[in-house]
Parts: C-alpha cells; structure tokens; sequence
C-alpha cells in the first residue's frame, strides 16, 4: 500500500547551511578584530566614555549665518550624551565657502557648480592644543534657468556641505576620544 508522504523541502536545508555560514563567517571576521585589541568606539552607547567626552566640549561662537548652522550642526552631534557633564574642552572653528562652476552649456553658461566648504578647527584643553584639522564638504548642484531655483539649489547644497563637515569633525573628536579616553592631567593655565 501506498501512503503519500509531505513534499521534502529543500530550501530550509539552504537556509540552515546559509545560517550556519554566516555565522562561522562572522565568527572568522572578528576572530582577528578580537586578537588585535579592537573595540567598538561608542560600545556602551550612550553611557560609553567617548560620549561622555563628546558631551563635555563647547563650540565656540562661529560668525555668518553659515556658522551658526555649523555650530547647530556640531552642538547636535556632541550634545548626545544624557548626562553631559561640565564643559572642559573648547572646539573653535573657522569656516570659508567657495563655488567653483564646473558644467557649460554650449553658450558659456554654467550649469553645474560645487559647493565647497572648508573648516579649520581646534580642540582645546585650557591653554593646551589637543588636536586640529582641517574638513572638507563638496556638493554639487544645478544652476538652472530660473533664479529663485537656482538660490534655493545653492541654499540646498550648502547645507548639505555643511552636514558633511559636522559628520566628519564629529568622527574626528570621537577617534580622538577613543584614544584618550580621559582628559590630559591638568589644564594649562589660562
């Protein structure tokens, strides 16, 4: 007699053997991560040192409307801790902005430009220089027929530069700050 048995179903062994590559794949990865010392810069979340750091530095006053949206920008992505503590270290920055066109049309008009906003910063401590940089953000738009699209194009791109730049000073600190997890011994006196 014949009894009809359920359809074997080939794709779950897939799945099983994917799972388990995955995880040795994952396990081989992080194998050599583990070895070298390797630990990952806001392990704690919101309670990690690094946070605590970043929450711990003021942005000095930037001038232009240009600067008051970077120091929003960078206040936002430092002011993450909960529990910011006491401002100890200073962030001063200077900010240029340039545009360079780069799309003609077949009259010699532009109809492509960059955005380019370049920052010079510095971390203090006290009196102390604890590091310094410089950021770049590029971003392109079009410069197009009308002229009250292309100022809100440019408004647009500048904004976006301004972002880039935030994210990459703030990514900078936390390096820095993963480095040294606490401050230098002691202030230079101001």
């Amino acid at each position: 007699m014949w009894w009809p048995t359920k359809p074997r179903q080939p794709h779950r062994a897939a799945l099983s053997r994917r799972t388990v590559l995955v995880g040795l794949t994952t396990t081989v990865v992080s194998l050599p991560l583990a070895a070298c010392g390797f630990k990952p810069m806001y392990a704690g979340g919101k309670s990690s040192p690094v946070t605590a750091q970043l929450g711990q530095v003021e942005v000095a006053r930037i001038n232009d409307r240009n600067g008051q949206v970077l120091r929003n920008a960078l206040e936002q992505r430092l002011e993450r801790s909960q529990n910011a503590g006491k401002k100890i270290y200073l962030l001063t920055v200077s900010l240029q902005e340039s545009i360079d066109e780069t799309g003609l049309s077949k009259d010699s008009f532009a109809t492509r430009a960059d955005m380019i906003i370049s920052v010079n910063f510095a971390l203090t401590y006290g009196k102390a220089q604890l590091l310094a940089g410089i950021s770049e953000g590029v971003v392109s738009y079009n410069i197009l027929d009308q002229q009250y699209a292309t100022v809100i194009s440019e408004k647009d791109a500048r904004t976006r530069a301004i972002e880039q730049v935030a994210d990459d000073i703030q990514r900078r600190l936390s390096a820095y700050f993963s480095q040294h997890p606490s401050p230098p011994a002691s202030p230079a006196p101001q």
